[in-house]
């Protein structure tokens, strides 16, 4: 599903959400630098990550990709004894 997606160059926060207009947050949980928000329905609607460009450069991606940042996904994909929880970064390329 693709999402709204927020970069904030000067406080390097990447926020995504996958909620729908009318969907409310009932809860944000917090995990290092990464606040996922959960839905009414326990569904997660949104992440917000801090640090973003720290996190992209110890993943071995260079963090000058988010100034060409043109979209972001949430994925999320409940399993059997976790959730995967994923982006998709599409940038232009130059």
């Amino acid at each position: 599903m693709k999402g709204n997606y927020y970069y904030d160059e000067i406080t390097d926060d990447l926020m995504i959400s996958n909620k729908a207009e009318k969907e409310k947050v009932r809860k944000n949980f917090m995990f290092d630098d990464v606040v996922s928000s959960l839905s009414e329905k326990g569904k997660i609607v949104g992440i917000e990550i801090t640090n973003i460009s720290k996190l992209l450069d110890q993943s071995g991606i260079d963090p000058k990709i988010l100034k060409n940042l043109k979209g972001a996904e949430l994925i999320v994909q409940p399993k059997k004894n976790f959730i995967f929880i994923g982006i998709n970064l599409n940038i232009i390329e130059r």
